[in-house]
């Protein structure tokens, strides 16, 4: 089994940007010290949701700063970037660490974010399939050249090559069961979020196994990443009092960073997203939601561990008995204080790890710098 943390690096009202980032860079450095096995980086644009534009850039940095935890990004949103800038920069990513890399990625869901930089988010879900295939080709091939409707460009060497072969290991985000397909037919592992419960969690990976046996590919649950939000107190209550506010403002910023129900009713790549929506207002017969996750925080924290050590230790064994999930993503940042944070990385190393059967951390790789 394998925990990691998330670096989500959110910036509420009462936080400057500049503690923001420090705080983020001394969870990174908190991880490695209490033994956790990696770190997975968000990435957002326009949002104080994360005001990391950049987790590749973030990624580069945690690596420098840490020397055996392997850093991913979760995720990079790769349908607005150039796929071969973005390949030559995972590649070099890889060699500089050593193969401490994973590059996680999705197609991104931020409004702002696609007219911004000139990209059509109707057309997202191929373009971000395109791009991979161009980039595993730059990692593989000496030289890449390539002409489609979407992107034309000459034949070009890309350096460096990959450090791993043949290339970094590549997760996909899969909140749909599109995406659980397109995953599973190329034996990417899955991302799977927190906002997901059990029984979605569970169908997701049933889904993965059939399509994956199907194509060939490896069906093995024990690959894929779930994260979750994590915060302990002595009690359930407390536990859920103690982020409840923060996590309310990080629904409503989100209200403001993500599609909205109408922007979602043109866009045929997000039907997944617009039926959620719909079933939710159905749920809560409301009139039209705010935000493209319309769990409401309430119901939020109680799809994650906000708990009790013993709570969180029996939802984690609970997901590996009986889907078969054995890496976990802990999000320590629900409360925004750097304190409770920094006490419950602590806590959940002195009082959850040790009742779960880690994978032995792997050693320091060579030549690497603190």
């Amino acid at each position: 089994m394998k925990v990691g943390i998330f670096l989500v690096s959110a910036q509420p009202p009462f936080l400057t940007q500049r503690e923001v980032l420090a705080n983020s860079l001394e969870y990174a450095e908190l991880a490695e010290e209490l033994g956790f096995t990696n770190i997975w980086i968000l990435e957002h644009h326009f949002t104080p949701l994360s005001i990391c534009p950049s987790s590749i850039v973030m990624a580069a940095h945690v690596l420098g700063r840490t020397r055996r935890m392997r850093v991913g990004t979760a995720v990079s949103i790769v349908t607005l970037e150039h796929p071969i800038r973005l390949a030559e920069q995972v590649a070099l990513i890889d060699q500089l660490s050593e193969g401490r890399f994973d590059l996680g990625i999705g197609r991104g869901a931020g409004n702002k974010d696609f007219p911004v930089f000139g990209v059509d988010a109707s057309n997202n879900r191929r373009t971000m399939e395109e791009w991979v295939e161009i980039m595993r080709t730059a990692w593989t091939q000496e030289r890449v050249e390539w002409s489609s409707d979407l992107i034309t460009f000459p034949k070009v060497p890309v350096y460096p090559q990959p450090w791993t072969s043949p290339h970094p290991p590549l997760y996909v985000a899969c909140d749909s069961p599109t995406s659980v397909e397109y995953a599973a037919r190329n034996g990417f592992p899955m991302l799977l979020s927190y906002w997901i419960q059990r029984e979605t969690l569970a169908g997701n990976v049933e889904l993965y196994r059939e399509v994956a046996e199907a194509h060939g590919q490896d069906p093995d649950p024990s690959r894929h990443v779930v994260s979750m939000i994590v915060h302990l107190e002595d009690t359930r209550q407390a536990a859920q009092a103690a982020v409840y506010d923060n996590m309310l403002w990080w629904r409503e910023a989100g209200s403001h960073a993500y599609f909205t129900y109408e922007e979602l009713k043109s866009l045929t790549s997000y039907e997944h997203a617009f039926r959620r929506w719909e079933e939710g207002l159905l749920a809560a017969q409301t009139g039209t939601p705010t935000t493209v996750d319309d769990l409401g925080v309430q119901r939020l924290l109680d799809c994650n561990p906000v708990d009790t050590p013993e709570a969180v230790v029996a939802r984690i064994q609970e997901l590996r008995d009986e889907v078969g999930l054995e890496h976990f993503v802990c999000g320590f940042e629900a409360s925004g204080n750097r304190d409770r944070i920094v006490d419950t990385m602590r806590r959940f190393a002195a009082e959850v790890m040790p009742e779960l059967d880690l994978e032995p951390v792997a050693p320091a790789a060579p030549g690497a710098r603190p």
